[in-house]
């Protein structure tokens, strides 16, 4: 570009037109990323996410975090694990297979209803 002007990235320019529709961006409560804290150094401790699974075809996951990993359904029949961070959201689809997550907050942190969809490698 001419005159010195740069071109913004494509998610801002997406950014830039949904604040322009009305949409406002709001500071999440909880960290969004995969550190229990930023502080600079280079020990800091990754987190771990609760890995989660769908083998029976459940409509509706309830669950007590808002950070996860999601498998699809158990190994070998697993799509490739993604996580998913719901932000500030109650609820999300993964974008693998479909399956509906429901942020429920009766439910203690890492609780997942049904329970065996929470996937536990022996």
């Amino acid at each position: 570009m001419s005159g010195g002007m740069r071109a913004l990235p494509p998610q801002s320019v997406s950014i830039l037109r949904w604040e322009s529709e009305g949409g406002s961006l709001t500071a999440p409560t909880t960290p969004l990323y995969g550190r229990d804290q930023i502080d600079g150094s280079e020990t800091a401790t990754p987190r771990r996410f609760s890995k989660l699974r769908n083998d029976d075809g459940i409509a509706e996951i309830r669950i007590g975090m808002r950070e996860f990993e999601c498998i699809g359904a158990s190994p070998p029949h697993d799509h490739p694990h993604v996580y998913l961070n719901m932000g500030l959201s109650d609820s999300m689809l993964c974008p693998y297979c479909a399956t509906a997550y429901c942020f429920d907050t009766a439910l203690a942190p890492d609780s997942v209803m049904p329970r065996d969809c929470l996937y536990r490698q022996c």
